[in-house]
């Protein structure tokens, strides 16, 4: 009787997403990814049927880890201000979860990858828009806000792709702060 791999499913998948982030879908091959965690691919056969099904648990983690753990933690958030800008520093605190977030959208043709990355994206922006009808817009406004900043998300990556990223922690915090004063509608002053 064999016995089991030490090496569990959540290895591989960290190892996927991360070879992922680096060198694209073609990355994400079972030999390589054997060497990089320094087992067999038997280990990898224990715990998956072929790439796709590691492709599929690589991209599960994505969603949980990197969408739904996000906005449990701004929905613990009481204040919507305070919540939304929680989200958003989460969100682009991450240069690696940048480069992720780019390597997925540019793998979206996949019939793995692109449903996912669709389902994600489309949780992401209605959660977005949600907070900003927490704080005073209404639906249609609510939801232009969030597709701006999604889209300020998306272009942060494409810009971090090209180099042109936030270079420091300093020059992160000048760009969130300017950001959230674009995003953020301003409290109504009493008359």
């Amino acid at each position: 009787m064999a016995e089991k791999d030490p090496l569990g499913t959540e290895a591989w998948t960290v190892a996927a997403l991360a070879a992922l982030t680096e060198g694209g879908l073609k990355a994400v091959a079972v030999e390589p990814l054997a060497r990089a965690l320094k087992v067999t691919k038997g280990s990898f056969y224990w715990h998956f049927a072929n790439r796709d099904a590691l492709l599929a648990a690589a991209l599960e983690r994505w969603e949980s880890t990197q969408t739904e753990a996000l906005i449990v933690a701004a929905s613990a958030v009481e204040d919507p201000r305070e919540r939304l800008a929680s989200l958003v520093e989460s969100a682009h605190r991450s240069a690696r979860g940048l480069r992720l977030t780019r390597a997925l959208a540019a793998a979206a043709e996949h019939p793995i990858v692109g449903p996912v990355v669709r389902r994600v994206s489309e949780r992401r922006l209605s959660y977005l828009a949600k907070c900003f009808v927490a704080l005073g817009l209404d639906t249609r406004a609510a939801k232009h806000a969030a597709r701006m900043a999604y889209a300020a998300y998306l272009g942060l990556a494409e810009l971090d792709a090209l180099g042109l990223g936030l270079q420091s922690k300093a020059e992160q915090r000048a760009y969130l702060d300017q950001l959230l004063a674009v995003l953020l509608p301003q409290p109504r002053r009493a008359r």
